[in-house]
């Protein structure tokens, strides 16, 4: 693998570059099922640096090959689906969204990067923390062929200006600016479909602005705080483990096993500690490790609104937020990989919410939406048609 490895991390960070050698190395047999595979990711590369005028986004090859790839992969993986969708969902990221190719909207005071695609009923994508919009990539061009869909990067997420050194970075100002930018582009009521942090946001903009909101999608929003605060006193632990066992035994464990090694890693200035701590615990340590050198790369370069959010605010206390006031159509997307909290709070939303339902992904981690794209993009589809 020495001579691929080095002509793969050699076409790092241009659009169209094949996949880096260790993604392979963990999701991909060596020899010669790997070598099949990786001149696939030649032939697939290639498609993607065909350009469609005004649309920087994948192409309808991009479309085509995936599902030819899918044909030939089960052949060399002897039909092994998790390898395939990873190495699917994986190379997706050789036809991210050029933030290059961004519109800039000025809304709430700031300036924020947005990609817009597609006509019919508007939809909105709200990604989460340590990403910006580029982590849609998977769902702009097949949601577009039905809807109107705006993909935005929030406030001090790339290409934004980055938050300023020892600046908070409260958690209502993003539900403001959501709202901001629904205003302006006079998209009311919108779907909206939200990722981790993004879905948070989303699930307070349903509460404070209802009319907004046509219908809500949240992927693994991480809504501990709707239990009890962060971090946790005792007798709220305690009263919530008497109550459901394993779903206190759960939050505990993300508090302890994450949150709490982030935060300190954050405080100490070791930013590399606080992500290999955060992306661990929310991923999984196999998920973590194989994020590609751009999607790490993307992990990195947004990290500062996380800091400022450890170090400052933390969590948003929403005990006393009023779900009943999300009436509207909720979907509820969790991955079947992904740390077993994010399916317990879905479940605990679920259970909360008026009108909503919760379906689990298979194969995918927290990052639902890039591990399975395909599988994500027909849930999503389905809801919102109904």
């Amino acid at each position: 693998m020495g001579s691929v490895s080095s002509k793969l991390r050699a076409s790092h960070g241009r659009r169209g570059a094949a996949l880096s050698a260790p993604l392979f190395i963990c999701y991909v047999p060596r020899g010669g099922a790997c070598r099949a595979i990786l001149a696939l990711a030649g032939e697939f590369s290639e498609s993607c640096q065909e350009a469609v005028p005004g649309n920087p986004g994948p192409t309808a090859k991009y479309f085509r090959q995936r599902a030819d790839l899918r044909r030939r992969a089960r052949k060399f993986l002897l039909a092994d689906e998790v390898a395939v969708r990873k190495v699917q969902a994986h190379m997706l990221l050789s036809c991210m969204l050029d933030l290059n190719d961004t519109t800039m909207i000025e809304v709430n005071g700031t300036s924020l990067a947005t990609f817009q695609q597609g006509r019919g009923d508007p939809v909105t994508l709200v990604h989460g923390g340590v990403s910006d919009l580029r982590s849609w990539t998977g769902q702009m061009s097949a949601l577009s062929r039905d809807f109107r869909v705006l993909c935005y990067s929030r406030r001090f997420h790339a290409p934004n200006a980055p938050i300023p050194p020892d600046q908070p970075d409260t958690f209502q100002t993003h539900v403001d600016d959501l709202a901001a930018l629904i205003d302006h582009l006079g998209t009311a009521p919108t779907h909206i479909v939200a990722h981790s942090w993004g879905g948070l946001i989303a699930l307070v903009l349903a509460t404070q602005r209802p009319e907004m909101c046509r219908s809500l999608v949240l992927i693994e929003a991480p809504s501990v705080t709707v239990h009890l605060e962060i971090p946790p006193k005792p007798l709220q632990l305690l009263k919530l483990f008497l109550s459901n066992p394993k779903f206190a035994v759960a939050i505990a464990k993300l508090g302890a096993g994450t949150f709490g090694p982030a935060e300190k890693a954050f405080r100490k200035g070791d930013d590399k500690a606080a992500i290999a701590h955060f992306g661990r615990g929310v991923l999984g340590d196999r998920a973590f490790d194989g994020l590609s050198e751009e999607r790490y790369q993307q992990v990195w370069d947004n990290r500062g609104p996380d800091r400022a959010q450890v170090l400052y605010h933390g969590f948003p206390d929403l005990r006393n937020v009023p779900l009943s006031r999300v009436t509207m159509p909720v979907l509820l997307l969790s991955g079947n990989s992904s740390p077993v909290v994010f399916r317990r709070l879905n479940d605990a939303l679920a259970d909360r919410l008026p009108n909503a339902i919760h379906r689990i992904i298979p194969n995918a981690s927290h990052i639902v939406q890039e591990d399975a794209p395909d599988e994500v993009n027909a849930q999503i589809a389905g809801f919102l048609k109904t």
